[in-house]
């Protein structure tokens, strides 16, 4: 089992940040309107997600198998830091861990 670990792509001072999490529920729509936000703002991404909470999956990018993970992306605004990440966990009390984590490290 791996416990809940962020990897920062490159350090980061954020300023002020506020998270932005696309919960899953009835149609997806936090994921919907995180993915939205991500696409408009052209945000970059800073850090990887993996967890043991997550579903037993995996996806293939460029013909390598890679286990599931979350993203978080950065878009500066006015001095103010937004981050964007989705989650691919599935109980609750899991996307709590999950973002706390996140908040933790950064």
């Amino acid at each position: 089992m791996v416990p809940t670990k962020v990897r920062f792509l490159k350090q980061n001072k954020f300023n002020d940040a506020i998270l932005f999490t696309g919960l899953p529920g009835i149609g997806l729509v936090g994921k919907i309107t995180v993915d939205y936000l991500l696409k408009q703002f052209n945000a970059e991404k800073v850090a990887e997600i993996t967890s043991d909470s997550f579903p037993p999956s995996v996806h293939t990018k460029g013909g390598l198998v890679e286990l599931i993970k979350d993203e978080i992306y950065l878009y500066r605004f006015k001095n103010r830091d937004f981050l964007f990440g989705g989650t691919w966990n599935l109980k609750p009390t899991s996307w709590y861990v999950s973002r706390r984590e996140s908040l933790v490290i950064g």
